[in-house]
Formats: structure tokens, C-alpha cells, sequence
């Protein structure tokens, strides 16, 4: 064999990828920032092919005849994916004409024959192909599998494949912790606005763009602040606003208290109110500060203020919300209408009433359930005592009880004093981070709208030199693919439903088991006349979140990088399509939907009144053990399967409808391609007559927008 797998084996196994075992290895450490992509200069890349070279010497490999064109499409990998190609193959191995699977099956055979010969090297083959991967994680999930099903083509064992990814991630410092590489927004958003103007030069729908656009420019991560009435929320939101004259009222009942959001905007103050209805009345500032809310008819208010500590933080969007003692409805709403929008949320104490209520606990236990950084902040700290020090020890000791030892950032504030740089600071961090998690989820979508452009442009280049006869063929081709796809999608959705079929019985079960862990505490608060229905509703969201995050989240995922994978592996007819879904959000915002729906139900049943009715009736003339265990059997037998009825209808209509809207979005994608691919050979084919000259300007033209095209999807990278 060329290449020493044996020796990089060994050295593997004996050096535990340690930075020592890298430079014995290639003879020197890569740079994580080159390793995870994070340079662009020219330098950078001129350094990192000298890496590649040293790595190929050390490791004993000689190029021979790979053709890794035969996984990748060599014009949509970064620069330093093509570093790699461009040194370990040569010119006329790069790619192969066209991307049918026949034509790749041939390269596939032809290249084994040589590998059989000796004239090339099947592990060196992979080893390259998987170096790319570290550095250009674009469709990795399908350039993976094309992969492993080359390695087992060229008969390479499990044991051999392991020993090959494991000296990639030697290579790489894998184990070590990597910045992680974020692409600034404006750079999505000059992205977007240059592939608009190259849609509008080739009347291609901009609608999508446009839509985009608005969206971002819209787009807000949320910090809610909650905690009990009189907590000192409303004062600490009028303290970091600066403003002499609060701004938010400090003295409201629960039947006037609803969400108050605070954004920051460039033009004149305004405040919107909106209502159940959703119908939405604009007021001023001054008007607002005289406005009585009602909680039964207005759903929230939205205050856009031009205002300087906002300005620091203009992507997040502060919500005070009402305190907990209007009903666990807030506790609810807090989490279902914030959550998926949510960066962390403001927990606030005040220093004179440092008591962790059940109320604020249970809300703090299920913020855990989604990871959700918190930061609880001590108001009114004008009020500290001389146990000041012990209380807040107290408390800290009392918050374990429902979020263990999750870290915690404390701050302590002065709504009187205006003393709030420690949250100010917190809120500065939310900020800078909020910038990378908008920049994650438009990079994607902005990237499926590259996509879009760049694929009309392949296509109207690649058969703009074609006879008409040609053309004809071009699309009967393209509309059996089309079709095929199409069959192709529909198995996955077949396959996906069937997979899912189970899901929402799993749902009842782990939300049964969790009511009836909880028995004897509800039948213990029903004997002292407690309403059950708050804690119900806490146990029942709990094992809900628990078991769609467990059971249909990671079903969903993997369903939708098969349909990706589906759709990215083979080019139809020499005309390519692609497709992108974000799927970073995915977990908090179905959960907390379904959570949502789950949640919904249960205050609709009278729960309250099907035990409290036992209760009365049973105090008066039996004994206290009589009266537990007819309360027991009435939450075994009405109360749960009620629950369970209702919540499980619930939960299984509220799943169809996720998977119903994954699927509408995945369908758009692809009406989308196909319309861009229709309008292509139809601009082809209008121009077939066209004079000669004029044929040249368009293809210089399209050569030039499909390179600007190529840079533009580097920089998103």
C-alpha cells in the first residue's frame, strides 16, 4: 500500500489525538483557525496548501489518479475544500463532465480497476475526501454517506474506516474546543440585496428575497423579566430606560397586567396595543402612560422607544411580563408566546422578598428543560437589610431545589438609585450573542436563495449552446427526474408518518407515568381544598416537553437531513437543485408549541370541580383514609383518562400540524427550484435564435454573476 495506514493506525491509537501526535504525524500542528475555516486571506490559504503538502509527505501518499470530483461539485466547495482538490489532484480529476449517476459509476469503476492495478491509492482516496469535509461543512450529511458507500465500493473494512477518521481528526485537534465561525449579518444582508439585484437583471422572482428582508429586519431575540407582583420588574425596565417619568406603570392588578415588550427604534416614539384579536390600536408614549390595560381584551403592548440604552441592544427586545400570582395562565404564557424567540430569561427578586415561590420554581425547572440561560436579578437593593448576605445564601440554596447546580448569573439593581451596569452588562452580552444566533439561522435560508440564482444560472449556461432538438431532450429528461423526485419525497413522507405513528401514544404514556409519580401529592393538596389544576398543569408540561424533545424531535430531524440528502445527492439532467432547512430551531419551537397546545387543553377541563365535588362530600361522613382512597380512584379513573383523552388529541393534531408546515416549507423549496429551472430552459429556448454576438454577451455575463456567485456563498461560509 501507498499510503501507511497501518503506521497512522498505531500512532493513533498510542498518542490519543494529543497536539504531540500531530506534529509526529504531518510534522506540524494546523492552526485551528485555518482548520475550522476562519481565514480568507490569501495568505492563509498559500499556507494552508503548504500544510496539505506536508501532510501528504509525512504521511507517505503520492496523488496518483484520485478523482474526488466524483463526490464533490468542485465549484460549490470554499477555498480551502478546493485547496485540498487543487494539490492532491490533477487538473483532469477535479470534477467529471456533468453529474449523472452513470457517468459517476463509470468514474466509480474506472477508479477501482486503477486502485486493483496499483496505479491508485483507495485509502489515500478516501483519507483526501474526508479532509474536505473538515474544512467545508456544506451538504456534509450527504457527501458523508457518498463516502462511506465509495469506501465500501473499494472494499475498505469498518476497522479501517474508523483508523482513517480518526487520523482526520487527529489532523484537526477534533477533541479540542473550536470557535465555532459566524458570519456577520451584514454580510447575510448585502448578500441578499446583491442576489436581488442579479434576479432583477434576469427577471427572476425576487419575492422570496423580499420577504427575507423583511423578516430580518424584524427579527428580535426576546429577554423576558418575570418574577411575583411588586417584584420591582416594571421599576428595573423604567432604571435601565433612564427615564425620570417611568414609563411603565409600577402599581398594576392582575386584571390590568399584560406582557409589555420594549424595542428600540430609529425613528419617533410609538406604542402599539394589541389584543386578543389581534387587531392592533397605536398610541403615543403620553397616552400610553394613562392607559389602563385589560387583561380580558388586550394580549399585549409594544412600546418602540428612541432611546439610548436600547440603542446598545437594538436586537433584543425586553418583555415584562405580569406577575406569576394572576394564575399559572402567566406561567404559560411566559414560556409558549417567548420561548422559541428567546435568548434567556430575567428572573427578578426583590431584596426585601428573596422567598423562592412555588410559582417562580416550577417556571425556573421547565427553563432548564430547554437549557435556557438565566439571569436572576436582586431589585430594590436600596431595601438590603443587615441579613442581606445570609438571606441571599438562602435563596441560592432554595433555587437548587428546582435547577440543581446549573450556574446562575446574579446581579443586584437599584430601580431608586438607578444602579443597573451589572445587568446593563448582561444585557450587552445578550446582544453580541443574539447577533450569531440571527446570523445562523438567515445564513442558511440566505444560502438556499444563492442556491436558487446560481442554479438558473448553471442551467440557462450550460444548455445556452444547445440545438432545439437538444433542448427538447433536456426537458423531457428534467420532468421524468422532477417526477421521480417527487415519487422520492412522497416514499420519505410515507416512511415519516409511519415512523411518527407511535409518537403521540408514547407522549400519553410518559405523561401518565409522570401523573401517577405525582398521585399522592395531589391527592394530598385536594384533601386540604388546594386546586390540583396548578399543579397539574406544571407535571404535565414537564413530561410533555420531556417526551417530544426524547421521542419526535430527533425523528423529525433525521427525516428532514434524509429529504435533504434525498434531494442534494444527484443533479437532475445535468441541471442541478439543491436544498437547505434550517434546522437549529426546530427543538423550541415545536416543542413549546405542542407544549403549548398540551397546556391549552388542560385549562378547559374541570378538574377542579371533579375532586374539589368529592372532597365536600366526603369529609362530612367518612373517615380521612376512606376519603384518600375515593380520591385516588377518582384521579385513577375520570381525572387521568381525561387528561390523557384530551391531551393526547391535542398533542397528535398539534405533531400532524408541525410535520404539515415542515413539509409545506420543504414543497415550497421545490416549487421554487422548478420554476427557476422552468424559467431557465424557456429563456434558453426563446433565445435560440439570437444572433451569435449576442449569444457571447450572455455567456460572458453568466460566467461573470456565477463567479461573483461563487465568492458571495465563500463569504456566507
Amino acid at each position: 500500500m501507498q499510503f501507511c495506514m497501518d503506521n497512522c493506525g498505531e500512532k493513533i491509537c498510542e498518542e490519543k489525538s494529543s497536539p504531540d501526535s500531530v506534529a509526529e504525524i504531518t510534522g506540524a500542528v494546523l492552526p485551528s483557525e485555518i482548520c475550522c475555516g476562519l481565514i480568507s486571506e490569501k495568505e492563509s490559504v498559500e499556507q494552508f496548501e503548504k500544510l496539505i503538502d506536508e501532510i501528504r509527505n509525512n504521511l507517505c501518499a503520492e496523488s496518483g489518479q484520485m478523482n474526488l470530483g466524483m463526490i464533490f461539485d468542485f465549484q460549490r466547495l470554499n477555498q480551502f475544500g478546493k485547496a485540498i482538490i487543487n494539490r492532491v489532484c490533477s487538473d483532469s480529476y477535479r470534477y467529471i463532465s456533468g453529474s449523472e449517476m452513470n457517468e459517476r459509476r463509470k468514474a466509480a469503476e474506472n477508479f477501482k480497476a486503477k486502485c486493483q492495478r496499483g496505479d491508485c491509492d483507495r485509502y489515500e482516496f478516501i483519507f483526501w475526501a474526508l479532509m474536505v469535509l473538515k474544512v467545508d461543512d456544506t451538504d456534509k450529511e450527504t457527501y458523508f454517506s457518498l463516502i462511506c458507500e465509495f469506501a465500501g465500493y473499494l472494499e475498505i473494512s469498518e476497522e479501517e474506516m474508523l483508523n482513517i477518521i480518526r487520523l482526520t481528526d487527529v489532523i484537526y485537534n477534533k477533541n479540542d474546543k473550536k470557535k465555532e465561525r459566524t458570519v456577520p449579518m451584514e454580510k447575510i444582508i448585502s448578500a441578499l440585496n446583491e442576489i436581488q439585484e442579479i434576479n432583477n437583471r434576469y427577471e427572476i422572482t425576487t419575492e422570496n428575497i423580499r420577504q427575507l428582508q423583511e423578516e430580518i429586519a424584524e427579527a428580535k431575540v426576546c429577554t423576558p423579566i418575570i418574577g411575583k407582583f411588586s417584584s420591582g420588574k416594571s421599576a428595573l425596565v423604567n432604571a435601565i430606560l433612564g427615564y425620570n417619568n417611568g414609563i411603565l406603570k409600577e402599581d398594576i392588578t392582575p386584571e390590568t397586567a399584560v406582557p409589555a415588550e420594549i424595542l428600540y427604534t430609529p425613528s419617533n416614539d410609538e406604542v402599539m396595543i394589541i389584543k386578543n384579536d389581534n387587531t392592533c390600536e397605536n398610541i403615543s408614549v403620553d397616552d400610553f402612560r394613562r392607559f389602563e390595560a385589560d387583561a380580558a381584551t388586550v394580549k399585549c403592548v409594544r412600546l418602540f422607544l428612541k432611546n439610548g440604552a436600547l440603542e446598545q441592544i437594538p436586537d433584543v427586545m425586553l418583555v415584562d411580563m405580569p406577575g406569576f400570582e394572576s394564575g399559572f395562565e402567566i406561567h404559560n404564557r411566559a414560556i409558549d408566546n417567548y420561548l422559541p424567540k428567546s435568548m434567556a430569561y430575567i428572573v427578578a427578586f426583590p431584596a426585601d422578598d428573596m422567598i423562592v415561590r412555588d410559582s417562580v420554581g416550577k417556571i425556573l425547572r421547565e427553563l432548564c428543560l430547554y437549557d435556557m440561560p438565566i439571569c436572576v436579578v436582586i431589585t430594590k437593593c436600596d431595601k438590603k437589610n443587615d441579613d442581606f448576605d445570609i438571606t441571599l445564601a438562602k435563596m441560592k440554596e432554595s433555587l437548587k431545589k428546582y435547577i440543581g447546580d446549573r450556574e446562575i448569573r446574579y446581579c443586584e439593581t437599584s430601580g431608586r438609585k438607578g444602579n443597573v451596569e451589572e445587568l446593563e452588562s448582561f444585557l450587552e452580552e445578550i446582544q453580541e450573542k443574539s447577533q450569531d444566533i440571527l446570523a445562523a439561522k438567515y445564513r442558511e435560508l440566505a444560502l438556499a436563495v444563492v442556491d436558487n440564482t446560481e442554479n438558473y444560472l448553471k442551467t440557462t449556461l450550460n444548455c445556452s449552446q444547445m440545438t432545439e432538438s437538444e433542448l427538447d431532450e433536456k426537458e423531457d429528461k428534467l420532468q421524468k427526474r422532477l417526477s421521480g423526485l417527487e415519487s422520492k419525497f412522497s416514499k420519505e413522507q410515507a416512511d415519516f408518518e409511519l415512523e411518527i405513528s407511535e409518537v403521540t401514544e408514547e407522549i400519553k404514556g410518559d405523561v401518565q407515568c409522570a401523573m401517577e409519580a405525582e398521585e399522592s401529592r395531589l391527592v394530598a393538596m385536594a384533601m386540604n381544598n388546594q386546586s390540583i389544576n396548578d399543579h397539574l398543569n406544571s407535571v404535565i408540561r414537564s413530561a410533555v416537553t420531556v417526551s417530544i424533545q426524547k421521542r419526535f424531535i430527533p425523528k423529525i430531524e433525521r427525516y428532514v437531513k434524509r429529504v435533504e440528502a434525498c434531494i442534494n445527492s444527484d443533479a437532475i439532467a445535468d441541471i442541478p437543485i439543491s436544498f437547505h432547512y434550517n434546522t437549529a430551531g426546530l427543538d423550541k419551537g415545536i416543542t413549546s408549541s405542542i407544549v403549548a397546545v398540551a397546556a391549552g387543553i388542560l385549562l378547559g377541563l374541570p378538574i377542579l370541580g371533579i375532586v374539589a365535588g368529592i372532597v365536600m362530600k366526603l369529609m362530612g361522613n367518612r373517615k380521612r383514609e376512606e376519603a384518600k382512597r375515593d380520591i385516588r380512584m377518582k384521579l385513577q379513573n375520570e381525572v387521568f383518562p381525561k387528561v390523557l383523552r384530551e391531551v393526547g388529541a391535542g398533542v397528535e393534531k398539534e405533531i400532524a400540524r408541525q410535520v404539515g408546515q415542515v413539509n409545506a416549507c420543504i414543497e415550497t423549496e421545490l416549487e421554487n427550484q422548478k420554476d427557476t429551472l422552468g424559467k431557465a430552459l424557456a429563456d434558453v429556448r426563446e433565445k435560440l435564435n439570437t444572433e451569435k454576438e449576442t449569444k457571447e454577451k450572455l455567456t460572458a455575463d453568466l460566467e461573470a454573476d456565477l463567479e461573483r456567485i461563487g465568492e458571495i456563498r465563500d463569504e456566507l461560509r
